[in-house]
């Protein structure tokens, strides 16, 4: 979602691999709560 647009749509998979900003928000949600480096 981009300002209330749906902007891709996928498996979670497809997601991570096509779109940057997913796979960072994914990373984040599933992550311990230490940056990565």
């Amino acid at each position: 979602m981009d300002q209330g647009r749906l902007v891709a749509v996928g498996t979670h998979q497809e997601l991570i691999a096509s779109n940057p900003l997913y796979a960072r928000l994914a990373a984040l949600q599933f992550s311990d709560g230490q940056a990565a480096s």
